[in-house]
């Protein structure tokens, strides 16, 4: 009796200690993407990428969605750099992994949607922007991006 009391007690007390030391991904969000206003340099965007691609996602405890997010733009930027598809396919995966945390991120949303374009995939890019639309108020949208997705994929 006293044996399994101890384990479930020990259990409890190690499950408090450890998720007390998750971190809100938002505290440490400026550090990992160095946060500039404008425009960002070529060095400046590889250091971001680096910093995003090593981090350890174990250490955060809420707002890991804005990680996700952050990564996805990180690949998506070097995308636009290199104009390697390989990049803009892991931007779309990363997207999807942010939206396996909120379902709603209208920003993850947007990106998929915009990626999928880019990739040719009319359909789930018409999904994702349909979504988009759902969730995000008129005054917020994307109108001329919209446009541009809604136009390349015959809507």
């Amino acid at each position: 009796m006293f044996k399994p009391l101890f384990v479930l007690l020990l259990a409890t007390v190690l499950h408090f200690e450890t998720s007390a030391q998750k971190l809100d991904y938002l505290s440490i969000r400026d550090s990992l993407t160095m946060a500039t206003c404008g425009r960002t340099d070529s060095v400046t965007t590889m250091r971001m990428f680096n910093n995003l691609v090593e981090f350890d996602t174990n250490v955060v405890g809420s707002n890991i969605k804005y990680y996700y997010y952050d990564l996805g733009m990180a690949y998506y930027k070097r995308f636009g750099n290199t104009h390697d598809t390989n990049y803009l396919r892991k931007s779309v995966s990363i997207f999807e992994k942010s939206l396996h945390h909120d379902p709603n991120f209208s920003g993850s949303l947007w990106n998929l949607a915009l990626g999928y374009c880019f990739l040719e995939n009319c359909y789930t890019s018409l999904y994702y922007l349909n979504r988009y639309k759902q969730i995000t108020p008129k005054r917020k949208r994307m109108k001329d991006q919209n446009r541009y997705i809604e136009s390349h994929c015959g809507k």
